[in-house]
């Protein structure tokens, strides 16, 4: 049908979409070029030169007059305007390229499109016939093309066509509509603009893509209302939704079906219920399908917003700017075998889907088949379904159709062709697939190069370039159309046979709620109360009577979503039945195949994206999902949780202090994004790398969340080429870690960082670094702690003693850091078992990591002569340097008092290199380590190939918070979530507005203070306010202290109140709360300072 929406093609800054050139393909939507983008092609045009020549055509014009029989395929309709609308916005995206190309050869294309000139162009494998077709129509030449309403195309002359074309006028302009068409021709040096065309695959594999998503859209209402008529057990696939390990897809189908079924009476009955794996399984067939046309719409979006300089079509300013010839340095947009791939992916996914139909359509039958008489005596309603069910994909319309009978066998007529359907769309998606995987990216575009030299070689480019090889990408995305045309019908099929069993299943129990023998009356009421139930309202329980008589059609009630879908399905059926009926068709043998085949054509069409129906009910269809009443009760993801308020009360002073620490060590705040590119992150964490977060590609960069705050802080400087700096910063970072809530392990948590980086003495910036933690961990009170502490180069020079190959210290490391976690018995398991290390060289291992102590002493001891490291020089240097670190930090108020030198702290992350420590709480809490960092001096190198020392820490402040939390628990005392310091309050009615004047006052001069926002709250309710918030002071006042001009002010700890003139109030606030020092009384309601009462009772001299 055709559409008032026009589309602008080329604008700058505007993405196009798959839909957009669906609308121009398939809804006749009219075609502008962007002014910007012509204007531009035509500043970077040069004058034509006398001499230039026209593009040789390809062969021979067509005969005036053929036949699809005679004619070679070509493509249909909404293929070819795709193409062509495709094929004008790549051309606007040629300026600087081809600097010659005139506006006026994307104009006519559009034009064409406008007049609704339909061309004949060749159905090919790849592009190059296509471009090589069109091409031949600028130069007049090629066929024009004549679609009957059956879809049969007879193809004519094209100079008829083009001089009988009627030319819409452009959108807002004045002048009348013209008539005749002109080729504007082809000149050889325009052809390289079309050299690396991909606008016949990309402008199909819009339109398939586009109706791709409107069948998924509805696909799960339909597989809905099959489970609703089955009277399916669908528990097992609703868990989906929160099931361990479950893609995301998945789970969101899975909770698509439970908005739909919301309130559905028809899923999991108590007895008799279908257990299918067509239900079962309706997640697994859906969801990669969501995915495939996700990841395919993205790709399709990126090639239609690709110029010929890589910007948006139309967009980019070009490079440079000579006024003859291509710009210095421009070059053809390289199209990306992606679309191909993508668009064969979705071909497979689309497979799944019409197979677990088919077994539904199947299942059907066999129900329908059961409930005909005499066969409903014999045979529950469920087992002939499971039969057929249970079959093949192959043979589920034949154990179907065993069973059908009478007028089941309708239903079954149609599902014979459904399920030969579905076979011929996995062979084909076997052959595209095939085809695309085979095929060489490049070939094509490297036989054609020679067409940018122009003169002859552009028309021998041209010729080669026409072979129909390469990537078959035009293949896969006239095949993917296909088959979600051909899938759409099978969509069809589900719904009127799931509407004929709901039928009759409501038949059926109107006639045992009657006794079978059942009035009119009793049939209609019992009608009426089925289609009641297909409202999908707020029916009554089972939709029965207190009495359990009548309303049996409450049985039928059917979910929020799928009562939509019903409706809408009640209108077109019922239409499609009235058009049977006029038609005379209804009679005689094969009226019931008729007329369910009519009704599924008649559905077929309303599903069809072409028209407004399906974009109605996809619209109606996802109110229902999205609604709140639909939805389980809300969970958090796992991993991560909500702050109450006195949790974050906690937080708060915890972060003050850790911000007031580093602040007294001369640091400065930085931030980074909370996402990188995702080479920033990987690499730098060893084998911890599998948990960084990766964010799905949007057709832009490749992100990923920040692991940790080091990292990010490392690109930073490199960057910025920062010199020496202190820094230190507090933010959230995740990580894909198997959380531990009661050990402080989370998915999402904050770190606190300080780092020193720059050239300083050696080891001073590390012992600051230390001093900062202990301090960090002193000042939050959390308990006893210690801090365990390595140096990277004594940790590689005791692997290398023990004979660890080089290219294992990595992994061993890994390996060794698990002892804080795992007995010495499972990590020498792994090292051996996983890592490929000798027993005894593991053992030899197993001597050195058991060995900790006081930091000097142990020192001592290992540089004795001896030591195992006596003769290594890497490990000399190591404990040179730790001696160092031990002196300073015993210098700087006895930090060396909380260390333990601890041979067996690895730390696992590739980037430390020297000094490395991790702070572990000994008190009752599980909760481990809360602290670790060391000395990383290569990290900024990787990002620079310039090196700066650096050294840090980072606290893992949810754990600290984890100690915290348990503390003030273990003090059972009020943990207050506010900082209120006064109350306001009174007493009767009407003095709302009196206790906002006083409590606005009190926020002017900076007293925190609140009032209860009731009319007129009684005084009870104000004091349990006050208590429960743990808010110190209250100002009390009524009618007998406003008329005097005082209020009285109430100490609630200690239950004391004076009466204070209300002049006075604010300052004597401020002086009880400490806000001003200096001590005050209260004399006769007046607030006089302490100093001035006893200066007037002293006694004169």
């Amino acid at each position: 049908m055709a559409s008032h929406r026009r589309v602008i093609l080329g604008g700058r800054g505007a993405t196009l979409v798959a839909k957009d050139v669906f609308d121009i393909a398939a809804r006749d939507s009219h075609v502008e070029l962007d002014a910007a983008a012509t204007d531009k092609l035509q500043r970077v045009s040069t004058p034509l030169p006398k001499a230039a020549k026209q593009a040789t055509p390809s062969a021979p014009a067509a005969p005036s007059a053929d036949s699809a029989a005679s004619h070679p395929e070509i493509l249909r309709r909404e293929q070819m305007r795709a193409a062509l609308a495709v094929q004008a916005l790549q051309l606007l995206g040629t300026a600087g390229i081809a600097a010659s190309l005139r506006p006026a050869v994307p104009q006519f294309l559009a034009d064409l499109l406008n007049a609704g000139v339909d061309l004949a162009l060749p159905a090919s494998k790849t592009d190059a016939p296509v471009v090589q077709a069109v091409q031949d129509v600028l130069l007049g030449q090629g066929s024009a093309a004549t679609w009957n309403e059956h879809g049969m195309a007879s193809v004519s002359s094209l100079a008829d066509a083009l001089k009988a074309a009627v030319v819409p006028a452009a959108s807002g302009k004045a002048a009348e509509a013209s008539t005749g068409l002109e080729s504007p021709g082809l000149f050889e040096h325009e052809a390289p603009a079309f050299q690396t065309s991909t606008a016949a695959s990309v402008g199909v594999a819009a339109v398939a893509v586009h109706a791709a998503s409107s069948l998924v859209a509805v696909a799960d209402a339909v597989a809905a209302f099959s489970c609703e008529a089955l009277r399916a057990n669908v528990a097992e696939m609703l868990d989906g939704e929160t099931a361990e390990g479950a893609h995301k897809a998945q789970a969101d189908v899975a909770g698509d079906m439970r908005a739909l079924l919301a309130g559905s009476k028809c899923v999991n009955p108590r007895k008799d219920a279908a257990n299918l794996l067509a239900v079962r399984g309706i997640p697994q067939c859906h969801g990669p399908l969501r995915e495939a046309v996700k990841t395919a719409a993205s790709a399709v979006r990126v090639e239609l917003n690709c110029g010929g300089e890589g910007g948006a079509a139309g967009g980019a300013e070009g490079g440079g700017k000579g006024k003859g010839g291509a710009a210095a340095g421009a070059r053809l947009h390289v199209p990306s075998v992606l679309v191909a791939g993508h668009v064969a992916s979705l071909l497979r996914a689309l497979c799944p889907l019409g197979a677990c139909s088919v077994r539904r359509i199947a299942a059907m039958v066999a129900a329908l088949s059961s409930l005909q008489p005499p066969a409903a005596a014999a045979a529950p309603d469920a087992a002939p379904a499971d039969a057929a069910e249970r079959a093949s994909d192959g043979g589920a319309a034949a154990a179907a159709t065993e069973h059908a009978g009478g007028a089941v066998g309708e239903v079954a007529y149609a599902l014979v062709t459904a399920q030969e359907t579905v076979d011929a769309a996995k062979v084909t998606a076997g052959d595209v697939a095939q085809a695309v995987a085979a095929a060489d990216p490049l070939g094509a575009e490297e036989e054609g190069a020679a067409g940018a030299a122009g003169g002859a070689a552009a028309g021998r480019g041209r010729e080669r370039g026409a072979r129909d090889d390469g990537v078959p990408a035009l293949m896969a995305a006239r095949a993917a159309l296909a088959t979600v045309e051909a899938l759409r019908m099978v969509l069809a099929l589900e719904a009127v046979a799931a509407l004929r069993l709901l039928r009759a299943r409501e038949a059926a129990l109107a006639a045992r709620t009657g006794g079978g023998k059942g009035s009119k009356k009793e049939d209609a009421k019992a009608a009426d109360g089925a289609a009641d139930g297909r409202k999908g309202g707020k029916e009554k329980e089972g939709g029965k009577d207190k009495k359990g008589k009548g309303g049996g059609g409450g049985e039928l009630a059917l979910g929020r979503g799928t009562a939509v879908l019903a409706a809408f399905l009640d209108g077109i059926v019922g239409a499609a039945q009235d058009k049977a009926a006029g038609d005379g068709s209804s009679a005689g043998a094969g009226a019931g195949a008729v007329a369910v085949v009519g009704a599924v054509e008649r559905v077929a069409v309303a599903l069809d994206p072409r028209g407004d129906e399906v974009a109605q009910l996809e619209g109606a269809l996802r109110a229902a999902i999205e609604s709140n009443e639909t939805r389980r009760a809300p969970k958090i993801a796992k991993g991560t949780r909500d702050f109450l308020p006195d949790q974050m009360a906690i937080r708060e002073r915890a972060f003050a202090i850790i911000a007031a620490v580093f602040k007294r060590h001369g640091a400065v705040a930085l931030d980074t994004p909370v996402f990188e590119l995702r080479e920033t992150l990987t690499g730098k964490y060893g084998e911890d790398s599998k948990l960084i977060y990766d964010l799905a590609d949007q057709g832009g960069e490749i992100l990923s969340l920040r692991y940790d705050l080091t990292v990010p802080f490392a690109r930073y400087l490199a960057m910025h080429s920062v010199g020496n700096i202190k820094r230190y910063h507090v933010a959230r970072v995740y990580r894909r870690d198997n959380p531990q809530m009661n050990r402080g392990r989370y998915r999402e948590f904050y770190q606190c960082d300080f780092d020193i980086a720059g050239q300083y003495a050696p080891m001073v910036p590390d012992a600051e670094v230390i001093k900062v933690l202990t301090e960090l961990l002193d000042e939050l009170a959390i308990g006893d702690y210690e801090i365990k502490l390595n140096h990277r180069g004594l940790l590689d020079g005791m692997l290398a003693i023990c004979g660890v190959p080089a290219s294992k210290f990595r992994g061993i490391c890994s390996a060794v850091d698990k002892l804080d976690k795992e007995p010495w018995e499972a990590v020498r398991t792994e090292m051996i078992e996983e890592k490929g290390l000798l027993p005894e060289v593991a053992d030899r291992i197993g001597e050195f990591v058991v060995r900790k102590g006081e930091p000097h002493h142990l020192l001592a001891a290992l540089q004795a002569p001896d030591s195992p490291f006596a003769g290594h020089a890497d490990s000399q240097a190591a404990l040179a340097e730790l001696g160092l670190l031990f002196d300073y930090l015993a210098a700087m108020g006895g930090a060396v008092r909380r260390v333990v030198f601890d041979l067996s702290l690895a730390r696992g992350l590739d980037y430390y290199t020297g000094v490395i420590y991790e702070a572990v709480f000994k008190g009752g809490s599980t909760v481990g380590s809360i602290a670790a960092g060391g000395r990383y001096d290569n990290l900024v190198g990787m990002f620079s190939g310039k090196q700066v020392p650096a050294v840090g820490v980072s606290l893992g402040i949810e754990r600290v918070f984890t100690i915290m939390e348990e503390q003030e628990r273990k003090k059972n005392q009020l943990i207050r979530a506010t900082e209120t310091q006064v109350l306001v309050a009174s007493i009767g009615p009407d003095l709302l507005r009196t206790r906002m004047e006083i409590a606005s006052a009190l926020w002017a001069d900076g007293v925190k203070a609140e009032f209860v926002m009731a009319a007129s709250p009684n005084m009870q309710r104000q004091l349990e306010f006050a208590n429960k918030a743990g808010i110190p002071w209250m100002v009390i006042f009524g009618s007998a202290e406003l008329d005097k001009g005082t209020v009285k002010v109430k100490d609630l700890e200690r239950r004391e109140e004076e009466e204070v003139s209300r002049a006075n109030l604010i300052l004597y606030l401020k002086k009880k709360l400490g806000l001003v020092h200096a001590k005050v009384e209260v004399v006769d309601g007046a607030v006089v300072e302490v100093a001035a009462i006893a200066a007037s009772a002293a006694p004169a001299q």
